[in-house]
């Protein structure tokens, strides 16, 4: 009998220290000896004083907490980059710091706020890849970015078929019909393990079509009316919370946000959550109320939002920003393995890192030398490719919202170029513009831009530097992104590939194919210096 008892205790003893989670994810023993640094004096986390207040102190059922995290605009950043202003921990750590989150649980899942792919070498040749890490970190739902259409739509719809998780957005509507279209999911119900039901839905921020390359978004609208909303609502009376999952931002110039969640609860529906997306801003706050929260962007950081299941109310809402400490401090042997062996054995991985055999000897700053390096590219590859020029060339791009990141001082790489400029622009000509149209257009003489290469909304650069000239023409060059924009309307006209052959050359293979032919082995970067 005493025996009996040893081995009865034994037993219980073996259960208490087993591992109640049933994730195939690594158990992290010490997550504080792994990242020491929550206190950076650069940290804009905001956990700390909530996750003492809402520490679940029992067991019993009046104390299940429900527990579900945010990130947004990913923008293809599978992997870790410190070297930039804004640091990026990549695929694997973000996973590493949501599972260690001290609110995190088996019933934890991840949703996304939309522009997934686009934005690194890796991500635009390996999508799949990016579903599947994603699907891997519990990501179990994503609104739909203005980014996803930047393949076009039917890009698009192949990319919803292939997703392991519903890519929703309840507000696309048929131009031709008026209804909603069917290519994209408009919501989801998510039961978590703890039974927890949550109501999903998808929205993009309506007038963010004119962040669309026009051609890709001519049949469709982004509806502001809150009847879509509504309507998926209805479908979730018996689920404990009502999520919405939107591509905007209250702070977005549309106001959208601010007018729906008001009308909503006006007409008595529940909302437990907005999160947010699109301005790559971290933001926390509430909506009538209701919590609020945008996670930056780039895996910079993660949203989060805990709800107390007795009272269906949230006890926090909030979000991490990541340091360059904590990121670069976290032990490599703590991530998931088999995260870190899909990102690193994809050949783009490797292809993306190979040096192009040119460095830089300084940083091409965003703000300044990428205003004058852009339209640079542009004018030597037409330069190279077009035989029939009939006029100075004046090589344009579009402004800041065409520049997604500094290029870092050192050896030049795919992965490099490819972020500071990731769109899939076809480089397009126009030839014999009179000077008085490229101006009333660009608006060179008002800025005086032969100073510093910037106009109203452009980027420029004249043939041998010349200076510009109202009586002169000229013939243009430019992204299709550009010439088919609004701003651009007064210069429509027949638009020609570069080359001879009537292919097109994309801005990705133009800055590789400026890089590979540069005469020397390192590039000056203070020749693209606008402030000069």
């Amino acid at each position: 009998m005493k025996n009996k008892a040893i081995l009865l205790l034994l037993s219980l003893f073996l259960t208490s220290c087993t591992n109640p989670s049933t994730s195939n994810k690594p158990t992290i023993d010490n997550k504080e000896s792994a990242v020491s640094e929550k206190s950076d004096a650069d940290s804009k986390s905001n956990f700390e004083s909530a996750s003492k207040n809402n520490s679940v102190s029992s067991s019993t059922s009046e104390d299940i907490y429900d527990t579900f995290y945010l990130v947004n605009d990913i923008h293809g950043s599978i992997e870790e980059n410190t070297d930039v202003s804004s640091p990026e921990a990549g695929f694997a750590k973000l996973d590493y710091f949501i599972r260690t989150d001290e609110d995190y649980s088996s019933s934890s899942f991840l949703i996304c706020g939309g522009d997934t792919y686009q934005g690194s070498y890796q991500a635009y040749h390996s999508m799949d890849l990016v579903n599947e890490l994603l699907s891997d970190m519990n990501v179990i739902a994503s609104a739909v970015g203005n980014h996803e259409f930047d393949w076009s739509s039917t890009k698009l719809k192949e990319l919803v078929n292939a997703s392991p998780f519903p890519i929703m957005a309840c507000n696309i509507l048929s131009k031709s019909t008026g209804k909603q279209v069917d290519f994209v999911k408009k919501s989801t119900i998510y039961t978590s393990e703890t039974g927890a039901k949550f109501g999903i839905i998808g929205i993009i921020g309506p007038g963010e079509e004119s962040d669309i390359m026009p051609s890709y978004i001519q049949d469709y609208t982004f509806s502001s009316e809150a009847k879509y909303v509504k309507e998926e609502l209805d479908k979730m009376k018996d689920c404990d919370y009502h999520i919405l999952l939107c591509h905007d931002s209250p702070s977005n110039n549309n106001g959208y946000l601010n007018r729906l969640v008001p009308e909503l609860i006006s007409s008595n529906y529940q909302i437990d959550a907005v999160c947010g997306a699109h301005t790559h801003m971290f933001e926390s706050s509430s909506i009538s109320g209701v919590p609020y929260v945008q996670a930056g962007s780039n895996t910079r950081g993660y949203g989060k939002f805990k709800f107390r299941r007795k009272t269906k109310k949230c006890v926090f809402s909030g979000y991490n920003q990541f340091t360059k400490s904590q990121i670069k401090q976290v032990n490599e042997t703590l991530l998931d393995p088999e995260l870190v062996s899909k990102i690193q054995g994809d050949r783009y991985y490797t292809l993306g890192k190979e040096s192009l055999n040119v460095s830089l000897n300084g940083t091409l700053e965003k703000t300044n030398h990428m205003h004058k390096f852009l339209p640079t590219v542009i004018l030597e590859q037409a330069l190279r490719s077009n035989k029939k020029k009939t006029n100075p060339i004046i090589a344009v791009h579009n402004g800041n919202g065409g520049i997604r990141s500094s290029i870092p001082q050192g050896m030049l790489t795919r992965n490099a170029l490819f972020k500071a400029s990731p769109f899939m622009n076809k480089l397009r000509i126009r030839r014999n513009v009179s000077g008085n149209v490229v101006n009333n257009t660009l608006g060179i003489s008002y800025y005086n831009g032969n100073q510093t290469n910037t106009t109203r909304n452009y980027l420029y650069r004249i043939e041998d530097d010349q200076p510009f000239s109202t009586s002169q023409n000229y013939d243009v060059v430019t992204i299709d992104f550009v010439y088919e924009s609004s701003f651009f309307k007064k210069m429509q006209g027949n638009w020609e590939p570069l080359l001879e052959n009537g292919e097109d050359i994309i801005m990705p293979e133009a800055m590789i194919n400026y890089v590979t032919n540069y005469p020397s082995s390192v590039i000056d970067c203070t020749q693209f210096d606008c402030t000069k």
